[in-house]
């Protein structure tokens, strides 16, 4: 997840048009990329530059599963989030 959803850290973010171009040079055909936020407008604008970009298709989003274990959670943002009943925007991509 990238934590930087305020305007005054917009800039800091990675998913970003040349990071993608970056990626999508490092990446194998076929390799995948796993992303999420709890920020709902930063997985709209994800999804648009990853779009734009032409170098990934987006495969079915991964299911989110109840945690069995408080390890289950990968950061303690989803933590948080998950416990309070609030939704983690998945996707998963794959280069082409």
């Amino acid at each position: 997840p990238d934590p930087w959803w305020k305007r005054r850290h917009h800039s800091r973010r990675l998913i970003e048009a040349e990071f993608v171009t970056k990626l999508a040079k490092a990446l194998k055909t076929g390799g995948k990329l796993h992303f999420w936020t709890d920020v709902e407008k930063y997985f709209e604008l994800t999804v648009e530059t990853l779009t734009a970009d032409g170098s990934f298709r987006r495969l079915p989003d991964p299911p989110e599963r109840p945690a069995e274990h408080d390890l289950d959670y990968l950061t303690n943002f989803e933590r948080k989030k998950r416990q309070a009943g609030l939704p983690i925007y998945r996707s998963l991509w794959e280069r082409v």
